[in-house]
């Protein structure tokens, strides 16, 4: 695995461990909440002025919570392990930053609309497919009869080698010398030229790819109300507020508090699909 590889892998465990990092922070709100209002029902309880099935139904309540954010800490603990493996940092908080998506969006699409495509394999590639040709115009040109000139003059010199002389020298076969050398050298120039075209072909795809996938989720995210988060939170105030009135039942306040923890992780996984989308362009711009 690549350095690039690897820093990929490793930035996306961090983003699976910023969601959990805001799942318990979500459990952990509702268990504060769910916990006052248990207190209070607890004492009405005791006064006997509600019944204590109420309590019994938010007591079990609150304990599911307590389970689902144990559960969300060891497997935030079992990620923290697999980083560790690769780089020595202790457990903190997470935060994943964004900002520069627009910008890395750009500097790819310039890439897909370059010709040929700036990758270094890429370069190779075109590299090897020169040279091959080159190799077979050579052998090509060898194919051609060799001609040469040659001539003897003794005017009036040694006895017996009185004489001018002219000749030509022709080598034979006349054509297609080295049929054999043209022949694979021409099968490796395609075969080079196939290898460049699929390296082209695999690495425009997916750069297209990422790049779409990147798009549609930053437009997902921009779509979702940026206040969402906060109404969900007065909400989930005010659901407390009229369950210590007793204005509303218990059944719709577990609806609620469902809802909420629902709403909350949609959008958590939607922002989680946008960074790791981000970082697959970053992994595209490093090669």
């Amino acid at each position: 695995m690549s350095f690039a590889d690897r820093r990929r892998a490793l930035h996306e465990t961090m983003i699976d461990i910023y969601v959990l990092q805001q799942k318990e922070e979500i459990s952990q709100r509702q268990i504060t909440s769910a916990t006052a209002i248990l207190t209070a029902y607890n004492e009405q309880a005791a006064k006997g002025n509600i019944p204590s099935m109420e309590t019994f139904r938010i007591k079990t309540m609150v304990c599911g919570l307590e389970q689902d954010l144990t559960a969300l800490r060891q497997q935030e603990q079992d990620l923290w392990k697999d980083v560790r493996t690769q780089i020595d940092v202790a457990p903190q908080k997470c935060r994943p930053e964004c900002s520069s998506l627009d910008s890395d969006l750009l500097l790819l699409h310039q890439r897909i609309e370059t010709s040929p495509l700036p990758h270094p394999a890429m370069s190779c590639a075109l590299a090897s497919e020169e040279a091959a040709e080159k190799a077979w115009r050579t052998e090509k040109a060898e194919a051609l009869p060799k001609l040469s000139l040659q001539a003897e003059y003794d005017k009036n010199g040694n006895i017996g080698r009185n004489f001018v002389a002219f000749g030509v020298n022709v080598t034979v076969p006349l054509w297609n010398r080295n049929k054999g050398n043209i022949a694979a050298e021409r099968a490796r120039y395609n075969q080079e030229t196939l290898k460049k075209n699929l390296l082209h072909n695999t690495l425009l795809k997916q750069w297209q790819t990422d790049y779409a996938n990147a798009v549609t989720w930053k437009e997902t995210v921009d779509k979702q109300s940026k206040d969402l988060s906060e109404e969900l939170e007065k909400g989930l105030q005010a659901t407390e507020t009229q369950m210590l009135r007793h204005n509303i039942g218990i059944l719709a306040f577990v609806d609620y508090y469902n809802n909420y923890k629902d709403v909350r992780y949609q959008l958590l996984e939607a922002q989680a699909e946008l960074l790791k989308a981000h970082e697959a362009v970053r992994y595209d711009l490093a090669e």
